[in-house]
């Protein structure tokens, strides 16, 4: 859910939080159990699906997309989201060339062209002494009140402050 979550945010930002949001309302769907004998390709195929599904919801229907213009939106930004999310070697690997610039990724890298980012925001988080959640940063400082028993409306009453 990381990794999908950076895309978003690089790829789409203004869409950020709507995705979160809409994560959040159905978490229980990405759980473990649900997902355990899944295999990443499938995975990646899922979230990538949902993530479309919300950025085309947020950013089309601005833009008045509607029927089949909406549904070949959603597919083009799937595909666009995929590009990060499965690694370049990897069958249906489509490396997007900027990531080169952008992260500093290689379309002969192993790991997705995420990754670099994924490191970066794992090695931030470990310098500050987090190795486990629910420990979280809001705009770089630590909302120490956070639980991971929260509630959706405790997330939500946090999120609109």
């Amino acid at each position: 859910l990381h990794e999908s979550s950076f895309v978003v945010k690089m790829l789409y930002p203004d869409v950020e939080f709507a995705y979160w949001k809409a994560l959040f309302e159905i978490a229980p769907q990405w759980y473990d159990e649900k997902i355990y004998s899944l295999t990443r390709a499938e995975f990646y195929d899922q979230i990538s699906e949902f993530a479309a599904h919300v950025v085309v919801k947020e950013d089309g229907d601005e833009n008045g997309a509607d029927g089949d213009a909406k549904l070949a939106l959603q597919k083009q930004t799937k595909e666009r989201i995929l590009q990060y999310l499965i690694p370049p070697m990897q069958p249906g690997g489509n490396f997007p060339k900027e990531a080169s610039v952008s992260l500093g990724s290689s379309p002969t890298d192993d790991e997705n062209a995420i990754f670099p980012y994924t490191k970066q925001v794992v090695k931030f988080q470990r310098k500050r002494g987090v190795h486990v959640t629910p420990t979280c940063f809001f705009n770089g400082i630590e909302q120490s009140q956070i639980s991971s028993s929260w509630t959706k409306k405790e997330w939500d009453d946090f999120l609109v402050r």
